[in-house]
This record gives C-alpha cells, sequence and structure tokens, in this order.
C-alpha cells in the first residue's frame, strides 16, 4: 500500500452521469464531480454557490386555501440592456402584472387615479390553456403575443398621456389586437371543412353597401390634354361632385390657385371645383385629371421622382429620363408591351425627342424603361429630350380611360352567396380574398366575413371590405377565392422578427406552415398586388386580362414537406430563420448566396433530424441556436461554420445524460457574468449548464429551490400541465431573464406548500414571483443572500419622534383649541396634561384619556371623545400650561408591520419608555405613523406623556413581509451573522432574537454540495477501478469563504459523518459576521476505512461558499 495525491484544479467538466464514473481515461474525467448541487461552475472552473432567490411578489393565481391550480407565466419585456427599460410581466387568468429593479410596479389606472400595484385585467388569456401556450417576441417597445386560441395582441409601452394603463414610472401600457390585415390565406378554393372544392360565389350589392361613382372619360371625349368634355380650361367652368365623389386633381393650369405640377387634394364631398380662366400661351400645357382619393400618392414633383399610384386601371406619371434613352419612375409597375401615352404639350414630330403621344413600352425594369413607336419597333435613342426634364405621361389599361367608374368603398358590406355550405360559425370575423375582374384587370379585393347565416344551410355570409371594390358586371360564379388562415382556435403558436418581417408558425389545421408578413409591414400579409403581367385570358369583349404581381416585399407562406406532419415548437431568428419541429430542425433562408427572402428566392431546408422537444423553446446562442430534443432528456446546439455551410447538431448533455432525466421543458440564459444557461425540468428542478465552447468548458449543475412542495390529487389540475409529484424543495413553474447594467436577471416562479390548520385543509399553495439575486462582488458578508424566498430589511436604525405642544382653550366657544402650527390631522389620537399652579385643565378634560382631534385647521383644532362623537364644549379654559402629547410615533416610511419587534434608544426617550426593552407594534397609522404596545402587539397600548428630547431611534428586532413562507422554520442572517432557525407567527412576522443595524433577512435554507468522482489510480499512477482508497487529509483552497462542513463520503453517509470548518477568528464572536477565508485549508475527515476515495463538501448556513481547487492525501489497498 502506497501513499498518493489526487489534484483537482477547476470543474470544467462539470457534473457527469453515474454510467460514466468507471471512464476514468475521459480527458475531462478529472475536471468533473459526482454531484454539483446548487453550485455554478464559474468560467474560470471554480465552483461558487448560487445566490438565494428574493421575493418579490405573490402571483394572483395561487394564494389561498383549497383546489386552486390556475396558471401564471413570466414574460420580459426587454427593450435594452439598462434595468431601467427592462420589466418582468405576470401574465395571469385575465391579468397582466409588471415587475421592474426587483420590485413590483406601481402605477394608475385609467378609472382610477389612486396610486396601487398596476394590474391590467380584462386580458382575453382567461385560462390555463391558453396561457401555457402564450408565446412572444418583442419590437422595440411593442411585446406580440400569440396563443392558439386567441386572436394575436400586441402590448405596447408609450409616453404618451391617454387614459390608459399608466405605471409609477411615467410609461402608459395599452394591450390591444394585432391588426392583422389581408391574409394570411388558404389555397384557392381551399375550405377548411372540405379542402379545396369547385364552390362558386356570387357577391351581391345589400342595404348599407353605399355605390360611389366617379368620373369618367376616353378617347372619343377628350383630347390629348384630357381637357375636352369636362369643360374647357381656358374659360371659367364649372365641375360639381356628389355627395359620395373621392377625388384628386392634378393640373398644371395658371390663374387656378393650384400650384403648377401639384397634385393636391381637390375639394370634400359637395363642392363645387371653379376652375378660371388661363392664357393662351400656357393652353397647351393645362392637364386635368380625376383620381381615386384614397390610392393617389400625393408627391412634389418639384424635380423629384414620384411613386405611381397603385390599384387604378388608369394611371398618370411623371418622370425625367435616366438617359436619352431611358425614362426614369420609381415603382412604375408597367410592364413589357405595355402601352402608355406622353402628354407634356411637346407635338414635335420624329423619333429625335420624346414628343406626345401613344408608345409601347420596352425593356422595363423597376425604376426605368425605354419607349418603341409600335408594337413590333425597337426602342428609341432620343436625341434631345424636348421642352423639358420632366415629361407627363400616362398608362392605358384600355381603349376606355376609366379614371374612376363605380366601386364600393371601404366599409362597404356585400353578401357572398356560395354554391355549397362553405361558411360555418366559425367564420365570423374571418379575413376572406375573392377575385374580381374590371376594365381588363384583375382585382383581388379582401374583408372580414359575419352575419353567417343558417337559414341557408351556411351559404350566406356578409362581406364587409377592408378596402375599396370595384363594381363590375362579372360578380356572378367566381371560382377565385381564399379563406383566411386564422380564426376562432386556429390562430397561430409562435411569432418571430426575420429580415423585417413579422413570421407566425402553426395552428392546429397547418401544424407545419410559417407565414410572412410584408417587408417592413408587421401587419400587412397581402400576397399580391394589383397590376402584373397578362395571364392569357380575355374579357367578354375579348381584352388581354392582365393579373395580379408578387412583389419581392410581399407577404409568404411556405409549408415544411417532410412525408410525415411535423408541428413546429419554436422559431428563433439567426442569419437564418430557424424553426423546431417534431420531425427536425428547419432552416428558412433566401440562398446560400442571398439569404435574404423573397417570394422568388427561398430555401426551406432541415438541418437536423433531430426533433424538438414537444411544449419546448430555443435560445440563441452566439450565431447559434440551443434547444431541447425530442424527450426532454438531451440538448443540442445547432452550429454553422460559415453562412452557405450545412449546420452541425451537437449532443452537450452527453457526460450528464442522467442529469434530465426528469425531462427539459424550458431553457433561458444569463450570459453575465457567468454564461448560463437554466433548464426547467418538468418536475420543477431547475439545471443549470455552463457553455463556453471556446475553453471547452460543458458544466452541468443542478438546482433545488428551498422550501418544499406536496402533491394534492385533488386539486383541479396542474398548471404546467405535467404532474409533479411531492418533492423536499420547491417546485419552479416557469423562468425568464431581462438584463441589468450589471448582470443577467434570472426570474422564477415557484411554488411551496405551506401547512396550516384550517378545516379539512392541511396545506396551502403559494405561488410567488422570486429573482435570483446577484453575486456576492465585495468582501462583506452582510450583503451576501444565501437564503431562498427571501425577504430583508436594510433600514435596522431608525429615527423617530412624538409629537407634542402646548395648547389653549378658547373660553369663549367652549370648543377651539389653539395650538399654533400643529401637525395634527383630524382623528388622530392624542392625550392632555397640564403644569404650573395651580395645575387645571379645562372643564370637560382629564388626564390619562385618549382623544380624537377634528375639524383642524392650521392652528386650531377640536376634540371629541371618540370618531365623529360631537366635539367636547367646556365652560371654563382652565389655568396654567397646557400640553397635548400625540400617541403615536412618527419616523417616515417605517416599513413596519403588526407584530414587529422594536427596541428603543435616546438621550431623553418619550415617557414611559424604557431603552432596550422589546416593544411590538400594534397599528400601522399609516406609512409614516404607528402605534405599539407592550408584551404582545395585542397587548396593553403605550401612551406618551411627553415627548422626550435629544437624538431618538429604535431598532428592529423582526423582519416582516414573509407571509408568503408562513408557518415555515426559517433560516436567519442579521448583519451577516446567522441566528437559530426561526418560525413565522401568523402575520408573517420572525423575531431576529436580538437587533440590527444594516441589514436583515429571512428565507428558506439551501443545500449547496460538491461530491467528488471516484479517485481511479493505483500505483504508479496507473488507472485503478477495482482497488479502495483510504482518505487521510485534504486541502482544500477557498475563496472568500466562512464555515462549511466536508466528509469522506460513502453511499450510506449521515450527517454525523459531517466535520465543520470554522474560519472564525479570536474576534470574530458569537452573533458577529464569520471572517471569510481567502486561503488552503485543511481539512481532516472522520476515517470511514478504504472507499472509492469519493470526497463531500457542502454549505447549509446561508453563507458564501467558493471552492477553487481541491487535494486528496490518500493511500490504497493495493499490494
Amino acid at each position: 500500500m502506497g501513499r498518493q495525491t489526487f489534484t483537482q484544479t477547476n470543474w470544467f467538466g462539470g457534473q457527469i452521469a453515474e454510467q460514466r464514473h468507471g471512464n476514468a481515461s475521459d480527458e475531462q474525467y478529472a475536471y468533473s464531480a459526482a454531484t454539483i448541487e446548487n453550485l455554478i461552475v464559474r468560467p474560470t472552473g471554480s465552483l461558487t454557490r448560487r445566490p438565494g432567490t428574493k421575493f418579490v411578489g405573490r402571483t394572483d393565481g395561487n394564494t389561498s386555501l383549497g383546489n386552486e391550480a390556475k396558471a401564471v407565466r413570466l414574460i420580459p419585456f426587454v427593450f435594452g440592456h439598462e434595468s431601467a427599460n427592462n420589466y418582468v410581466l405576470e401574465f395571469g387568468q385575465e391579468y397582466i402584472k409588471f415587475y421592474k429593479d426587483g420590485a413590483i410596479l406601481g402605477g394608475t389606472e385609467s378609472d382610477d387615479d389612486s396610486t396601487t400595484h398596476l394590474k391590467i385585467t380584462g386580458t382575453p388569456y382567461n385560462t390555463n390553456e391558453k396561457l401555457q401556450d402564450l408565446q412572444f417576441v418583442q419590437s422595440a417597445d411593442i411585446l406580440f403575443l400569440v396563443s392558439p386560441k386567441v386572436a394575436p395582441y400586441k402590448l405596447s409601452r408609450s409616453t404618451g398621456t391617454t387614459s390608459g394603463w399608466r405605471t409609477s414610472d411615467g410609461f402608459e401600457w395599452t394591450l390591444e389586437e394585432f391588426p392583422y390585415k389581408n391574409g394570411p390565406y388558404l389555397g384557392q378554393q381551399e375550405d377548411s371543412v372540405q379542402g379545396t372544392t369547385d364552390t362558386k360565389i356570387t357577391v351581391t350589392d345589400n342595404a348599407t353597401a353605399t355605390l360611389v361613382t366617379t368620373y369618367s372619360f376616353d378617347d372619343s371625349t377628350c383630347d390629348t390634354n384630357h381637357t375636352s368634355g369636362l369643360g374647357d380650361p381656358a374659360s371659367t367652368s364649372n365641375i360639381t361632385m356628389d355627395s359620395t365623389s373621392k377625388v384628386r386633381v392634378g393640373m398644371a393650369v395658371s390663374g387656378t390657385g393650384i400650384a403648377t405640377g401639384s397634385y393636391v387634394t381637390a375639394v370634400v364631398s359637395g363642392t363645387v371645383l371653379t376652375l378660371s380662366a388661363a392664357t393662351t400661351a400656357t393652353n397647351s400645357n393645362q392637364t386635368l385629371t380625376f383620381k381615386r382619393g384614397e390610392e393617389f400618392i400625393n408627391s412634389n414633383f418639384g424635380g423629384n421622382t414620384p411613386e405611381k399610384a397603385t390599384n387604378a386601371a388608369y394611371e398618370d406619371y411623371q418622370g425625367n429620363f435616366a438617359s436619352l434613352s431611358y425614362f426614369q419612375v420609381k415603382n412604375h409597375g408597367l410592364q413589357e408591351g405595355m402601352k402608355i401615352t406622353l402628354s407634356n404639350g411637346n407635338s414635335s414630330s420624329g423619333s429625335s425627342v420624346p414628343r406626345d403621344g401613344t408608345w409601347i413600352v420596352r425593356n422595363p425594369t423597376a425604376n426605368t424603361f425605354q419607349m418603341a413607336l409600335s408594337a413590333t419597333g425597337e426602342a428609341e435613342t432620343f436625341t434631345t429630350d424636348g421642352s423639358a426634364d420632366t415629361e407627363a405621361f400616362h398608362a392605358e389599361a384600355d381603349t376606355t380611360h376609366d379614371v374612376f367608374a363605380q366601386y364600393y368603398p371601404k366599409g362597404a358590406a356585400l353578401t357572398l352567396t356560395a354554391s355549397d355550405n362553405i361558411f360555418t360559425d366559425a367564420s365570423v370575423g374571418r379575413h376572406f380574398r375573392i377575385s374580381l375582374v374590371k376594365k381588363g384587370q384583375i382585382w383581388w379585393v379582401w374583408g372580414k366575413l359575419s352575419n353567417i347565416s343558417s337559414t341557408t344551410g351556411q351559404k350566406t355570409a356578409t362581406f364587409t371590405l377592408e378596402e375599396d371594390c370595384p363594381a363590375t358586371s362579372n360578380m356572378e360564379n367566381i371560382t377565385a377565392w381564399k379563406f383566411g388562415e386564422w380564426y376562432t382556435d386556429q390562430y397561430p403558436h409562435h411569432v418571430s422578427i426575420f429580415q423585417q418581417r413579422m413570421v407566425f408558425a402553426r395552428n392546429s389545421r397547418s401544424p407545419q406552415t410559417v407565414w410572412f408578413s410584408q417587408t417592413a409591414d408587421f401587419e400587412n400579409f397581402a400576397p399580391s398586388e394589383a397590376l402584373g403581367s397578362a395571364t392569357g385570358q380575355s374579357t367578354a369583349t375579348g381584352a388581354s386580362i392582365i393579373g395580379d404581381q408578387i412583389l419581392a416585399t410581399n407577404g409568404m407562406t411556405f409549408t415544411f414537406d417532410s412525408g410525415t406532419i411535423d408541428e413546429i415548437q419554436w422559431m428563433i431568428a439567426q442569419q437564418k430563420l430557424l424553426a423546431g419541429s417534431t420531425g427536425g430542425i428547419y432552416a428558412v433562408y433566401g440562398s446560400e448566396q442571398d439569404l435574404t427572402i423573397t417570394p422568388f428566392n427561398f430555401t426551406i431546408k432541415r438541418e437536423s433530424t433531430h426533433p424538438a422537444q414537444t411544449g419546448s423553446n430555443a435560445i440563441p446562442y452566439d450565431s447559434n441556436v440551443m434547444f431541447i430534443q425530442g424527450t426532454g432528456k438531451k440538448v443540442r446546439l445547432i452550429t454553422y461554420g460559415d453562412i452557405s455551410s450545412s449546420a452541425t447538431s451537437a449532443d452537450i448533455t452527453f457526460r450528464a445524460t442522467d442529469i434530465l432525466q426528469n425531462q427539459a421543458v424550458q431553457v433561458v440564459e444569463t450570459d453575465i457574468p457567468n454564461f448560463v444557461s437554466w433548464f426547467r425540468l418538468k418536475d420543477g428542478t431547475i439545471v443549470g449548464v455552463t457553455y463556453i465552447p471556446q475553453q471547452e468548458t460543458t458544466a452541468w449543475h443542478i438546482h433545488k429551490i428551498g422550501g418544499d412542495y406536496s402533491y394534492n390529487s385533488t386539486r383541479e389540475g396542474d398548471p404546467t400541465g405535467h404532474l409533479i409529484t411531492d418533492k423536499t424543495h420547491a417546485v419552479v413553474l416557469d423562468m425568464c431573464t431581462i438584463p441589468s447594467s450589471t448582470r443577467d436577471q434570472l426570474w422564477l416562479l415557484v411554488r411551496r406548500t405551506i401547512p396550516v390548520a384550517d378545516g379539512d385543509n392541511t396545506e396551502r399553495i403559494i405561488e410567488t414571483v422570486e429573482m435570483m439575486e446577484d453575486w456576492m462582488t465585495t468582501e462583506a458578508i452582510s450583503g451576501s443572500s444565501y437564503l431562498d424566498g427571501f425577504a430583508e430589511s436594510t433600514a435596522g436604525s431608525t429615527s423617530f419622534a412624538v409629537e407634542s405642544a402646548t395648547f389653549t382653550a378658547s373660553e369663549s366657544s367652549g370648543l377651539l383649541i389653539t395650538s399654533t402650527s400643529h401637525p395634527l390631522s383630524d382623528g388622530d389620537k392624542i392625550r392632555v396634561s397640564s403644569s404650573g399652579d395651580p395645575v387645571d385643565l379645562p372643564v370637560n378634560l382629564a388626564v390619562d384619556t385618549d382623544y380624537y382631534v377634528r375639524d383642524k385647521t392650521a392652528h386650531n383644532f377640536k376634540l371629541e371623545t371618540a370618531p365623529s362623537a360631537g366635539a367636547i364644549a367646556w365652560s371654563d379654559a382652565g389655568t396654567g400650561t397646557h400640553t397635548w402629547v400625540a400617541q403615536k410615533i412618527d419616523a417616515t416610511a417605517h416599513g413596519l408591520a403588526v407584530g414587529d419587534i422594536l427596541a428603543f434608544t435616546g438621550d431623553d426617550l418619550p415617557q414611559p419608555l424604557v431603552s432596550s426593552t422589546d416593544y411590538y407594534v400594534k397599528a400601522v397609522v399609516s406609512a409614516d405613523e404607528f402605534t405599539i404596545a407592550t408584551v404582545s402587539a395585542t397587548g396593553t397600548e403605550v401612551y406618551f406623556t411627553d415627548k422626550g428630547s435629544g437624538t431618538m431611534t429604535f431598532h428592529r428586532k423582526s423582519l416582516n413581509g414573509l407571509d408568503h413562507l408562513e408557518a415555515d422554520s426559517l433560516g436567519i442572517l442579521s448583519d451577516g451573522s446567522v441566528l437559530d432557525d426561526a418560525t413565522i407567527t401568523s402575520n408573517g412576522i420572525i423575531s431576529l432574537g436580538g437587533k440590527f443595524t444594516t441589514r436583515a433577512l429571512a428565507g428558506c435554507k439551501y443545500t449547496s454540495k460538491v461530491i467528488s468522482l471516484p479517485i481511479s489510480i493505483g500505483p504508479q499512477g496507473r488507472i485503478r477501478v477495482g482497488n479502495k482508497k483510504r482518505i487521510h487529509r485534504t486541502w482544500v483552497k477557498i475563496h472568500r469563504t466562512p464555515n462549511f462542513k466536508y466528509a469522506t463520503y460513502t453511499d450510506d453517509y449521515t450527517d454525523a459523518d459531517l466535520v465543520e470548518l470554522v474560519t472564525r477568528t479570536v474576534a470574530n464572536e458569537y452573533g458577529e459576521a464569520p471572517h471569510l477565508a481567502s486561503e488552503t485549508k485543511e481539512l481532516i475527515p472522520k476515517s470511514q476505512g478504504f472507499t472509492d476515495g469519493q470526497f463531500l463538501i457542502q454549505q447549509s448556513d446561508p453563507m458564501p461558499l467558493n471552492i477553487l481547487a481541491y487535494e486528496v492525501d490518500f493511500e490504497t489497498n493495493d499490494n
């Protein structure tokens, strides 16, 4: 047998699976552990105790006795990296609450100006299912929300001053339905009930649809400049528009009051437009053009290039030459072969100038085109640009120029009659798109459905227009129609933002479909626009029909084609849009050369066949994505070498295969300061991994929140959707993270059960919002927070005063007391006395008697024997000096609760207070006032006979605000010193057993421990697994760590085997903060004979534990 040593200098390998305890040849074995519980592996490789969790608020969902199990969600609102702009939102059934800077946020409601804990009520998330399925994405001040049985919503933060919900930090919040429009749609003639059908639809007018008439003209009634037939601008002419006309006027007419070359709104309904006479010199340039008001884009033509008017059968433009062969108009929308007419007064003949007349479009691009003189001619090159740089022209869709014929305006209600029963009650509010043909142009018009008629077998519905609809004679037996994808319980499950598009994914009908909005228009899902290319079809008169056009910016719909039904579980927007599904991980992007996605440039590629866990999420990790695989027992990282390469999917749980046996369902990340990803398991445990691939660190650690939870089968389900059985720790139901200026904050939704004695109930569900505290960054132990669900006070010593002053009684009135500039308020309780010779109080006033102030003014008040009893009268004012003494203590923002224990000190305390004697808060009069009693909170009230003098303070000897842990035995830290555990009283108070001056906190204790791996070393350092070891001593290098316990670890070890390392120095008396040691300590455990050589270090007191390295001196039983 020989003596040997084993040294571990870091824990980069983290906790590994028990099945790997014999794999000593693994290069990470020497840097791993059998158990790391409630400790975190830091980027340096050291172990540090996780901070405790601070109690921030109690949820509204589960706070009382009985069978409650209402779901609650924590959702981050992150505007930037400063805590001033970041919040945690508590979503419960029909409400939202706000948390910020580690506290619940106050605010005001629109119908209640009183300051309160702001809670938005009346939200649409009124069931557990709707809350469990709630997903979100944020863009600046707007949080977009989806849940499959609720229409998409958005929660907006603003600095407005409307009558909304306003938080105390000055921001207003508005929750409203997301106003998505024009899609997304199912396929053409695709019915959500029957599938693809040949149903035909007829559109008819009804009593609520108003037909609008606008002005029309054609080549037979107007000259080139469109003046004849409408009134000659050379003479005064009146054009009267009826009450429904909606037009704009564009003209270059002198003397009209309309600026030359501008487009302006001409008139309001029913107004007469008068054109004054123009000079002969400018008569040939006069152009009068009527346009549909809401669709014409108003531009200043003073040298600028205008955009075209959209969705019109007849278009007017102005533009200039990019060269002498190209005409330049931004987004002109013209197609090859389309006929246009120039109209700028240039009548020169020949092809050397861009003269007025008809031309044919050649070689169009997005913003330019060339022109030919005939349908078969080549594009012309001009030697001069004519009379000016700017030319006016119009595009002809037909020989008849319908500037505006009849149309139904937005908001009009039409009737749709189908040949089959395609409408259902669920269709109410659903989007619907139908194709009409007007003047050779296909018009897709959209609106919303309502008034589904059951009397006609659900074949009719009201169609309320969301845009103007042209009236056409061909509105019967239409086969080109589309239902909206989203309605009733068919709303999207997921939402993201990618390449300036809003992206939604999955509903129950289309589980592997994603829908993209238009670029830079999150609300618009229109799949196409008007003015496309020829369809090859013709109208009844033989004219060619122009179809719609799909632009690069239009909305898009993609469905993953995998051969199986793969439900999308999450989306993450990186350089590519990654979507995790039950059939693998898909990437959606443009192409390997250009990642920009458009209807013409898109790729859908399965990057990994490893499925995503049902109901889970994923997180971005640098340019990669971390996700929970399939059964929830593995975590993978999707990684790209570069943009064009295929992804790899690495299992980062391969060394810790058993740590997620209870199935992970959620992951969040805290980058600062420790690069930890946190996983919530189905059983309410949380597990962390310190993952830093650059230094080959994949260190898993498990965490159990202090407290306990017992399952009650009579409760109405479980809000997580998972069965959580009895636990010796509290359970975590949800998590989120938000950044602050110093760290990333981890917020937890924690559930505990508290024993009670109330009829048939033996326990009480307590559900709290808690925030993991900051890491200990100072040498002072008083700043540590190693308790869970803790409440604290940082004001141990507080100045106070008892008010008292002299007064005189008015003999003439018999009611009024005068006390100059007194601080009293109506309802205040006082007592009176008198001094002097002789001592004589006013008649009807007595010492040792309570009186109440009423009818107070700045210098006067009256008294009564009880509130509202009536003012006391007297016949004489007495003699001597009269004094009143308030029967309350004034202390600004005292933070006390009924039952708090206090001790008073001072130069001259108010009588009858005795220094260093315990008193109890009897009543909290206000945030700045309270009364006290002796013996207990229900004991005899202390009555003051004077106000004392000099410096006076009280010290807290108790801690309040712990009713969320009611009846539990809690750990206590007072000014950095660990006190004996104590039990909370019924009113949430815990005695500290002595005063504190700086900080006191109480909460649930938790144990942090590390158990080393078996030592697999034999003689000459060879790997041996069969030999046994006897540990003689161990050295541990610690940093800023006080007392802790240790033992040689065996499967049957008990607390009796633990030995405590005491770092307290002579100067550290009991009850004072212990010494924090940063040195190497020798540990001598109790002998356990020959074992596997495992060693245990643990901390159960609310104290830090930081381990940098350890070394074991042992002998083996080798011969």
